[in-house]
C-alpha cells in the first residue's frame, strides 16, 4: 500500500501543479486544468558505461497511484492526437 505524501513531497506536487497551470493559460488553453500526467525519462549510466533508461510518471496529489484506466485514458488520448497532426503535417 502506499503511504501519504509527506508535507514537502506534498508542496512540491502543489508547485508543479500550479506550474502546469500557469503554462496552459500561457499557451492559451481554454478552460482550467482539472486532470494531468507529466512523463519523465531519465537515464544512467551503469558500471559498463551502458545509458539505462529510467520511464516514470507524477500524478497529482504525489501518491504515484492512479486509475489505469484514467491514466491509459488521458495518456493515449492525447497520443492519439499527436499522431493525427503528424500524419496531417506528412501529407503536406
Amino acid at each position: 500500500m502506499d503511504q501519504a505524501p509527506t508535507p514537502d513531497k506534498k508542496a512540491l506536487y502543489e508547485r508543479l501543479e500550479q506550474a502546469i497551470a500557469a503554462v496552459t493559460q500561457a499557451e492559451e488553453y481554454d478552460g482550467i486544468l482539472t486532470e494531468w500526467v507529466v512523463l519523465t525519462v531519465h537515464h544512467r549510466v551503469d558500471a559498463e558505461g551502458d545509458s539505462i533508461p529510467l520511464y516514470g510518471k507524477l500524478l497529482p496529489g504525489g501518491g504515484g497511484r492512479a486509475a489505469i484506466h484514467w491514466v491509459l485514458g488521458l495518456v493515449g488520448f492525447q497520443y492519439a492526437r499527436l499522431r493525427a497532426a503528424a500524419a496531417e503535417s506528412d501529407e503536406d
